[in-house]
């Protein structure tokens, strides 16, 4: 391919050297870039387009240049072209690493021209060649100009090697004239290799000095990404984890060749990297792979398909794990509410993470499940997973749960249990002994309405939690949504199972998440008058007004989201999106670190 490139840039001799420049990085960059995986992303037009600086305009017409099918096209561009790009005569960077410092004179000189000419070659080989030679040099100072060098230099690397850092040996000559060895090692201050199958580059951002989430240093902060098998991790998210991962390199002189040795360190376990036998500050970026944990669809969408088409809902699991188990830390579980998804606690698990402590003693679980099944069948699903996962992974010092609105429901029944028949005499009455009898031929109807409570639940926190029901409800339109509702199978079948011993409820229409959530609706009631035998809390919403006794969320009463037994309750002056108010998640953190103190070292 590159001789091909080549050969194309010389059938331009006869033009000037300013197209002729132009012309040969438009016909070269493509083929090139291709060659280092960025191709495959992105069109002609983009790729070149940040090859010229950035300018759309260019990239449009550098585009056209590429694609023309005959010499007329280009004959007619070439002038338009010339007067556009000229300024770009000299091919701009195509890496996406900040520049390096310009360094003049001093030992740093050469270190920074060859990482400046390494962003701007598009060449994988030559461009981590000229790489290397100025990690090499850029390693053996202790200052801020060496360290950006350094960390520039080993930005490119992995740019060079987009797929990711695999374990290898690869010898390159530097423009030093010295031969590189790579190997990519792991420890025990890094992620397991079997978590990694590659690594991302994070887009760069702004400076970020204010950001507990970011913090400058060596190496190269970058995505890990993570194809996990089921049969080892299974409540790993479907894509696999999205893991913070800092690159850091290190250079051993051997005779006439340098041994690199470049390491994928886990930043929540380490903040100090050693190199040429010094320690220095680790560099970190725990808010990008965050991002991309919750990154995951369209969120209004995918709540509407869940509420909506229940029967269609499949995951391999609803209970998922947003980062690799720790036997060293308490599962803290969120579970969200009516049409919603996980993607809702996004923001409220980076503003905890920004705790240095809370990363030290917490790891975030998030149940994900379709809002519009019945609430005693999500709770189910809910218990289900807790307890497959606490069988296989013993967490000893129990879990935390954290549920919003209708999720606070499905967590209650967790820390409650169903008071043994206390439930299922509710929902049923008088009919309840003939539905007894039948409980063997619907296993579904009799686990959602008897259980026992979780008792490695130790601490619970209910956001905007409807406990006695909301009258929204009971609104006249609800019917209409709640008759769009598709339940699966398994839900219609275990009710017909009883349907004809049943007199005090109407199962032509299965109730749904929606009538489970009416102040009348008994299996509430009935776990209402539970008591919950663990520290709890309550966080609610007043829209600001203030009035307590009587505010509401606009969709929560106060008087249906407090708990006279609750440990400790925050009013905060928003809605009832309260989970997101900077006051409520400062409630969270404040009752998290109570949890970790109570917990022990």
């Amino acid at each position: 391919m590159l001789t091909s490139c080549a050969a194309n840039c010389k059938k331009t001799r006869q033009k000037t050297n300013a197209e002729m420049n132009v012309l040969r990085c438009a016909a070269r960059i493509p083929c090139l870039l291709k060659e280092t995986g960025l191709g495959r992303l992105l069109r002609v037009d983009e790729i070149v387009r940040h090859a010229f600086g950035g300018s759309a305009f260019a990239g449009r017409l550098a585009g056209m240049l590429i694609e023309a099918r005959s010499r007329m096209k280009i004959s007619l561009l070439r002038p338009v072209l010339v007067f556009v790009l000229v300024s770009y005569a000299a091919c701009a960077p195509i890496s996406k690493i900040p520049a390096t410092p310009r360094v003049r004179d001093g030992s740093l000189a050469r270190a920074s021209a060859w990482a400046a000419q390494a962003r701007r070659d598009p060449d994988a080989r030559a461009a981590s060649a000229k790489c290397l030679a100025a990690l090499r040099a850029a390693l053996a100072e202790d200052s801020s100009s060496a360290r950006e060098i350094a960390n520039a230099a080993l930005g490119r690397l992995i740019e060079a090697d987009f797929y990711g850092l695999n374990p290898r040996h690869a010898e390159l000559e530097g423009p030093d004239g010295r031969a590189y060895r790579i190997n990519v090692v792991t420890g025990a201050d890094g992620w397991p290799r079997r978590l990694l199958a590659g690594v991302k580059p994070i887009r760069p951002t702004p400076s970020a000095a204010a950001d507990p989430l970011r913090r400058a240093g060596w190496g190269v902060p970058v995505i890990g990404v993570c194809r996990s098998d089921r049969a080892d991790e299974p409540f790993a998210p479907r894509q696999g984890y999205r893991l913070p991962v800092t690159v850091v390199a290190d250079i051993h002189d051997r005779g006439k060749v340098s041994e690199v040795a470049v390491r994928l360190l886990n930043p929540q376990m380490t903040k100090t990297v050693t190199i040429g036998g010094e320690a220095r500050p680790l560099a970190f970026d725990l808010l990008a792979p965050g991002v991309a944990s919750f990154r995951r669809g369209n969120p209004l969408v995918e709540s509407l398909r869940w509420l909506f088409m229940v029967d269609r809902f499949s995951y391999p699991t609803n209970l998922i794990f947003l980062q690799p188990y720790d036997s060293r830390r308490i599962p803290v579980v969120l579970v969200h509410g009516l049409l919603s998804t996980p993607a809702m606690w996004g923001e409220v698990v980076r503003a905890l993470e920004a705790d240095p402590l809370i990363r030290k003693k917490f790891q975030f679980w998030a149940f994900y499940y379709p809002t519009g099944q019945p609430i005693p069948v999500s709770a189910l699903d809910l218990r289900n997973d807790l307890r497959a996962a606490e069988a296989r992974y013993k967490p000893s010092r129990g879990i935390v749960l954290v549920g919003h609105s209708m999720g606070g429901i499905l967590s209650r029944a967790q820390a409650s249990g169903s008071g043994g028949r206390a439930i299922f005499d509710e929902v049923f009455v008088s009919d309840a002994p003939r539905v007894a009898e039948r409980l063997d031929r619907a296993p579904l109807l009799r686990d959602a309405l008897i259980f026992e409570r979780d008792k490695n639940v130790r601490r619970a926190v209910f956001i905007s939690t409807p406990h006695r029901g909301s009258t929204i409800a009971l609104a006249g339109p609800v019917g209409f949504v709640t008759s769009l509702i598709r339940l699966p199978g398994r839900i219609a079948d275990s009710l017909q199972e009883v349907a004809d011993v049943v007199t005090t409820l109407d199962l032509r229409r299965p109730p749904t998440s929606i009538s489970g959530l009416s102040p009348r609706s008994p299996f509430l009631r009935a776990l209402d008058r539970l008591p919950v035998p663990v520290p709890h809390h309550t966080i609610l919403g007043d829209r600001g007004r203030g009035n307590f006794s009587q505010s509401s969320d606009g969709v929560v009463a106060y008087s249906s989201g407090s708990l006279g037994s609750a440990a400790s309750e925050l009013v905060v002056p928003t809605g009832h999106g309260s989970f997101r108010h900077p006051k409520a998640i400062a409630e969270l953190r404040r009752i998290l670190l109570a949890e970790a103190a109570r917990s022990g070292p």
